[in-house]
């Protein structure tokens, strides 16, 4: 007798272990859902993107003239606007694209940083950078919702 309910005991236990296997691959299949480091990305409106290139654009078109190559005033107008673009990133909190922080550092050099609209430039390509993120996790958010439809089903 003693045989037969230590069976009994052993299959009971495999057949939870199964179960709980089961109901473990369910829920990864709920939860395997592709994530993006730092939580969802922001979607940058077009307002939003006009009032921060208009900002930017003012101190890159101040650059270009003689303004930006007056020593002390045109470091002021370029620190002014990396504190606005980086305060912008953070608070906001926009992803920023690989060396978008450190391109302002173009900004600092005599008359080749003056150039280029380089606040300009950092700017735009981070809303493109995080709107096609935005998109691709909207995208991801959609497909795991389907996938836990057909689960529902």
């Amino acid at each position: 007798m003693a045989i037969a309910s230590d069976i009994t005991s052993e299959d009971q236990r495999q057949m939870g272990l199964a179960q709980a296997r089961n109901r473990s691959r369910k829920q990864s299949m709920i939860d395997d859902k592709p994530t993006i480091s730092g939580g969802l990305p922001v979607h940058i409106s077009i307002l939003e993107a006009f009032l921060v290139l208009f900002i930017v654009g003012i101190a890159d078109f101040l650059d270009y003239l003689i303004i930006g190559s007056i020593p002390i005033i045109g470091d002021i107008i370029d620190l002014a606007a990396w504190m606005f673009v980086g305060m912008w990133m953070l608070l906001r909190p926009v992803q920023k694209p690989f060396g978008a922080m450190y391109a302002g550092i173009i900004e600092f050099i005599p008359v080749i940083g003056d150039l280029p609209p380089t606040w300009v430039g950092i700017v735009v390509v981070s809303i493109i950078y995080n709107n096609m993120l935005s998109k691709k996790s909207a995208g991801q958010i959609q497909s795991t919702l389907n996938r836990l439809k057909k689960l529902k089903k």
